[in-house]
């Protein structure tokens, strides 16, 4: 078949404080859309559930072990807005998580020769909180206001941090409704596309046995009720069965694509992964039979997708000496170029 992550910022405003001073400003009162988001990780049931408002949503990445993540945001108006949630190294609670916060804090206003003025500590909610106002930072005023957030559930750690440089108290307002729109999720179950989502990162890592996993769980979801759109379904059902192929698992390969002939039967590439099946399995003739299907269909592609070349298929190196296999190959697809995506026919 065919075939450094960030380092987490424990004093992010450090960071936000990098950019340039931004001039004295105050957020104007108007009606807030709503712009939710929740953030996992692959096999995890604790989750944030973020609503960042009119903020524009700049960074949402998973790092290379999977096991953690970050989300970035802000405006023009000196608001930033970042989330992480990641593995505890050891069991600790929300306020423990703080107060270790506040140690690389402390050591770092040292270092970098900057004041805080006005601490506080109190909980809410799940979260326990800290805030406090940067005044100055390298000999510029900044009047940055900082409001952290830790909380744990299970082995996973969550923290976020909102700052607001030339803070006022008519900011207060929105940091409540931020901070109103956090909500920690102890039992997350992620739907269709986030596990769609899932798989896809381990498909392109060549996991394929942890990238069949989640696009199993998603395609039983959408058994259940139909979310993804055509085109992300086709692709679903066809990573899924290429997983299991290259996983070595046949039998499950072959019934995902038949499966997807089932409910898509003039999508090209059900049937030609159908044929690398059935050919993997020793079925010659009806791996013939579908890839006369899927060149019938070829009309039916996702949009800027093509058809491999068979003869190029390693699926079908058993069968090249084949006079029937040589014969429909070259009729079906008399040329082919090598593309990113391998050798397709032209």
């Amino acid at each position: 078949m065919r075939v450094s992550f960030f380092s987490r910022l424990t004093l992010f405003a450090i960071c936000a404080l990098g950019l340039q001073a931004a001039a004295a400003q105050v957020t104007v009162g108007f009606d807030e859309p709503h712009n939710s988001l929740t953030i996992s990780v692959p096999g995890n049931a604790a989750a944030l559930q973020i609503d960042l408002l009119h903020l524009k949503l700049e960074q949402n990445q998973l790092d290379e072990s999977a096991t953690r993540r970050r989300v970035q945001a802000s405006d023009a108006h000196g608001w930033v807005f970042s989330a992480f949630l990641y593995p505890l190294d050891q069991k600790q609670t929300a306020a423990e998580l703080n107060d270790q916060a506040f140690l690389g804090l402390h050591k770092a206003a040292a270092e970098k020769g900057f004041k805080i003025e006005a601490m506080k500590t109190f909980e809410r909610g799940e979260f326990s909180m800290r805030e406090y106002i940067i005044p100055d930072f390298h000999g510029q005023p900044v009047h940055q206001k900082n409001v952290f957030g830790y909380a744990t559930s299970g082995d996973m750690g969550l923290d976020f941090h909102i700052s607001k440089i030339s803070y006022s108290a008519a900011d207060d307002s929105f940091f409540n409704s931020l901070i109103n729109g956090l909500h920690l999720m102890q039992d997350y179950k992620p739907d269709s596309a986030t596990e769609f989502g899932y798989g896809s990162i381990f498909y392109l890592r060549r996991d394929w046995t942890r990238a069949s996993a989640h696009y199993e769980r998603s395609l039983q979801l959408e058994k259940q009720k139909r979310a993804l759109d055509p085109k992300h379904w086709n692709v679903l059902v066809d990573n899924l069965g290429m997983a299991y192929g290259m996983s070595g698992e046949m039998s499950k390969a072959k019934a995902t694509f038949e499966y997807g002939t089932q409910e898509n039967p003039t999508y090209p590439m059900f049937r030609y992964n159908l044929a690398c099946t059935d050919s993997e399995l020793g079925d010659l003739d009806d791996a013939l039979e579908q890839l006369k299907l899927a060149f019938q269909y070829k009309s039916y592609s996702n949009p800027g997708d093509g058809i491999p070349d068979p003869a190029k298929d390693d699926s079908f190196k058993r069968y090249l000496s084949d006079p029937r296999f040589a014969k429909l190959a070259k009729e079906l697809c008399p040329s082919s170029a090598q593309t990113e995506a391998g050798w397709l026919c032209q």
